[in-house]
């Protein structure tokens, strides 16, 4: 039997032989001059979402900006990166492109009248965008490489990605972030801040919230959606995400902790989580969800859970000081209290302002079942309830679309 490890391995190699070989194919048919004409060919006005791996934000941001403009809604995205559970029918029109080389057989048939409002990282497509059309281009930081480990990473896909990240944040048309980590990358790339800087966090989407999520029975549930990787990965990147100590000191209190791991994730990634779940009452790990069932499936449990502490990875605290996540603002959908790490500094801002929690240091997580039944669950709920629709998409979009608009193309 395969280990975890060599099944990654295998995968990557498989995908770079698929990658290579139509590429080939589309280097060829580019040279020639054969372009791709999948992109629709009406007049409407058009945000094209562009990038590699499709995080689930861009298709709350497009579905609203579908809803309160007149914009038509394009996803042209990595087919390698790109899932049904990201929601992906909230687009008017979807294009997957299989290379570079695809991506620019694609670009051909952009109009002067469309938006690129690209996403990363990785940056390699958004900084292709950039050099082959003369189109106002976005730049939607989910993350950024930099933050991790500054400007000479370890990993060699960061290396690689650094300059196309920076080649992102000196020529894109707008940089759209969620979070503060652009006070940390204007310094580290020199660049300066400008009016180019839009800061749009994830905020709600109120299609989704729950009205009035019940507890149900006396045990403690909490409930964690996202990344999680096994123990067969590099602790220094990906500690953070490694939940083995956490899972035996939650069980050893009886409370539950539940999983859903991310969509684009490979189960090899984490299976030894499937033993752990045999073996253990007070652990489950699920199958990750679509995103439009996502928050009806949070609402089940107690607590939305944050546990990214200082010194659990080799990433730099300030990855965990100005990032900021969806899963925050699922919870809020859910209605759920969060239980959050004192060392999201951001986080903590945004749950103390918008929402309610708990906020712990990790030394709090041996006895956090005292903390938990210290605090009024259910007052909390509807605290939550009331202050969410303050930052929902359905009352926030017009500032995005009114940031499109003032490229002087979007009238």
């Amino acid at each position: 039997m395969l280990s975890p490890l060599l099944k990654l391995l295998l995968k990557k190699i498989w995908d770079r032989l698929i990658l290579y070989g139509n590429s080939s194919l589309d280097f060829l048919l580019f040279s020639f001059g054969i372009n791709d004409k999948s992109l629709s060919e009406n007049n409407q006005k058009r945000i094209i979402y562009l990038g590699e791996f499709l995080p689930s934000r861009i298709s709350r941001i497009a579905k609203y900006v579908k809803r309160k403009s007149n914009y038509k809604t394009t996803l042209v995205a990595f087919k390698s990166g790109t899932r049904k559970k990201h929601n992906i029918e909230v687009f008017d029109e979807v294009v997957l492109f299989r290379n570079k080389w695809h991506l620019r057989r694609i670009l051909k048939s952009l109009r002067r009248t469309d938006i690129i409002h690209s996403f990363g990282p990785p940056c390699l497509y958004p900084k292709i965008a950039m050099e082959n059309v003369s189109i106002p281009i976005f730049y939607d930081l989910q993350d950024t490489q930099v933050i991790n480990y500054g400007l000479n990473p370890p990993l060699g896909y960061m290396k690689t990605d650094i300059p196309n990240e920076r080649y992102c944040f000196e020529n894109a048309t707008g940089i759209i972030s969620h979070s503060m980590e652009p006070q940390y990358v204007k310094k580290a790339y020199h660049v300066k801040s400008s009016p180019r800087f839009h800061f749009f966090p994830n905020y709600c989407d109120s299609d989704y919230f729950v009205k009035s999520p019940e507890k149900k029975g006396d045990e403690i549930h909490l409930v964690y959606a996202g990344s999680v990787h096994g123990k067969h990965r590099d602790f220094g990147h990906f500690g953070t995400l490694q939940f083995h100590e956490k899972i035996e000191e939650l069980s050893a209190q009886g409370i539950h902790f539940h999983i859903y791991p991310g969509p684009l994730q490979y189960k090899a990634q984490y299976e030894d989580y499937y033993k752990i779940a045999d073996q253990n009452p007070f652990f489950h790990l699920h199958e990750s969800v679509h995103q439009k069932n996502l928050i009806e499936e949070l609402a089940k449990y107690d607590f939305g859970f944050l546990p990214f502490f200082d010194g659990e990875n080799s990433r730099q605290n300030e990855k965990r000081r100005y990032a900021t996540s969806l899963k925050l603002f699922n919870y809020i959908e859910a209605g759920l209290p969060v239980i959050i790490s004192k060392d999201l500094w951001f986080q903590c801002w945004m749950l103390k302002r918008y929402a309610e929690g708990i906020i712990i240091s990790r030394s709090d997580i041996p006895k956090l079942k005292v903390i938990i039944n210290n605090f009024d669950t259910e007052k909390t709920r509807k605290a939550i309830r009331e202050k969410r629709t303050q930052i929902s998409l359905d009352n926030k979009i017009k500032r995005l679309i009114e940031w499109y608009d003032i490229t002087g193309i979007g009238s």
